[in-house]
């Protein structure tokens, strides 16, 4: 005998409205240096931070091809806050990168990786002199 099983009304209602809040999640992808002019001895400081409201699956971020720069240190830096009833998130990548050679050098755009889709920080040009 074939026995049909009824869904509670408020489960499925609770499940379509939480589907707009799912696809609406905000993503947020920028990158800033610490300076932009620095001398051979000197180490350049790139973070890159990723923020927004519902982040949940998201790659590390992919370093471009960094011509004339090594990099010498890592690490990272993740807060969580609750902001008018949902949560925001922020994950900083700190890279410490130590040019190779002098003159003008790009920094290439950074990718991260978020549900899917790619997003792309800015470039940066720093010039670099004699230590």
């Amino acid at each position: 005998m074939h026995r049909h099983v009824r869904r509670p009304r408020w489960l499925v209602i609770g499940a379509l409205l939480a589907l707009p809040a799912c696809a609406g999640a905000q993503a947020q992808v920028t990158a800033r240096v610490d300076q932009q002019a620095v001398s051979q001895d000197e180490t350049v400081q790139l973070t890159v931070t990723v923020s927004g409201s519902g982040l949940s699956m998201f790659t590390e971020p992919t370093l471009p091809d960094l011509k004339g720069f090594r990099v010498v240190g890592t690490s990272t830096q993740q807060s969580i806050a609750l902001v008018g009833g949902s949560m925001q998130s922020s994950m900083n990548y700190v890279y410490e990168l130590e040019p190779t050679r002098t003159r003008k050098l790009t920094i290439p755009p950074v990718t991260v990786t978020i549900g899917g889709k790619s997003y792309h920080t800015q470039s940066f040009s720093i010039i670099v002199t004699p230590g």
